[in-house]
């Protein structure tokens, strides 16, 4: 009987583990005040097309390691972003393609703000306005980001978020209540 009361409460603890490596462990209002963070600073863009925000944080802590949003890169001044006009738009580019033309997407420059401050962000949640592409998406998996909370039905294609899923990085599909519903 002792036994099966010790082997009772490993398997609780067991279950709690998991519970907590699948990130169930953030408050839904933690949930919601990141996305907000990722709203409020999709605002900061200046993309005519479309607004993405992307807050990284340590799950440890709960605090902010790095942000960004789609903009052109630092001092750039170049023909292919930061006008009044889209330039993806005009040349007629479809979404999901020549990643080379347009702005640095707000995963890339968070992930890249992270870099050039020296700031690790191994193990650490993505919280993003918007599905990620396939490319950003294998940023934030090369990085080493374990899981990422994407406000729903901002982008068009699941390439990105199949890649995450394939490759063993957590997805959890909130609205901007923080309340998981996938």
């Amino acid at each position: 009987s002792s036994l099966v009361e010790e082997l009772s409460g490993l398997v609780q603890i067991s279950n709690e583990i998991s519970i907590l490596n699948l990130g169930y462990f953030l408050k839904p209002k933690h949930i919601k005040a990141r996305i907000q963070q990722c709203l409020a600073i999709a605002e900061c863009s200046n993309c005519p097309r479309n607004k993405f925000g992307c807050v990284i944080v340590d799950p440890v802590t709960n605090t902010v390691k790095s942000e960004g949003y789609n903009n052109p890169q630092r001092n750039f001044n170049g023909p292919y972003c930061g006008g009044s006009v889209c330039s993806r738009d005009e040349l007629k580019i479809l979404s999901g393609t020549c990643y080379e033309i347009g702005c640095l997407h707000s995963e890339a420059n968070a992930i890249l703000a992270a870099a050039r401050n020296g700031i690790s962000i191994n193990g650490c949640i993505a919280f993003v306005s918007g599905e990620p592409c396939l490319a950003c998406s294998k940023f934030i998996h090369q990085v080493g980001i374990s899981k990422v909370y994407v406000l729903k039905d901002k982008y068009t294609t699941d390439d990105g978020i199949n890649y995450l899923k394939n490759n063993g990085v957590g997805i959890f599909k909130v609205n901007e209540e923080g309340i998981i519903y996938e």
